[in-house]
């Protein structure tokens, strides 16, 4: 659309009726920045990998939200650490000025979390784990060790929603993706 007045024009199946031309005030709304809609973000929800934290046990394949009584163990009860990993992607975009932050809800009973390797500091805000990892690789894996016995005995879903944000499009609280808080 041009700057100026636009034309809206009205066509009707009546032959009696001409057609109109009517002026239309231009759209006063700013149109968004291309910076300001690089926003993308990564469901952390599926594909997760639970195992035994002190054992070489294989690790049995989870998705959020995680009921922990429900996991089968391989010997049958909740191990004293359990440990959930999960393989994800550096964005395709991922050149925005905002830092990629990596929320999760619900977490009870985390002990440590650590991404490719290293340990990975968090904060807790308004009922979210927050994660913001710096750079990325273009391959990661966040993980996270949980007492299980504390998770189970949370109340609500574990670990719901999850998901790895770049770039912020709208503030909501935490700058949450369509507000969502």
């Amino acid at each position: 659309m041009t700057q100026g007045r636009a034309r809206l024009y009205f066509l009707s199946t009546d032959s009696a009726i001409p057609l109109r031309n009517l002026p239309v005030a231009p759209d006063p709304r700013p149109k968004p920045s291309p910076k300001a809609a690089s926003m993308h973000v990564i469901n952390l929800k599926a594909a997760w990998e639970a195992s035994d934290a002190d054992s070489d046990a294989p690790p049995i394949r989870v998705a959020l939200p995680l009921d922990w009584a429900a996991i089968p163990w391989p010997d049958g009860r909740p191990p004293a650490r359990a440990r959930l990993a999960r393989r994800f992607g550096r964005p395709p975009r991922s050149e925005s000025p905002a830092p990629p932050r990596i929320l999760l809800r619900g977490l009870a009973g985390v002990i440590a979390m650590g991404l490719n390797g290293a340990p990975v500091a968090w904060r807790e805000e308004d009922g979210w784990h927050v994660v913001e990892p710096g750079g990325l690789l273009p391959r990661n894996i966040l993980a996270i060790e949980v007492d299980p016995t504390r998770a189970a005995q949370a109340p609500g879903a574990w670990g719901d929603p999850a998901f790895l944000e770049c770039g912020r499009l709208r503030a909501g609280p935490l700058g949450l993706p369509g507000g969502r808080g």
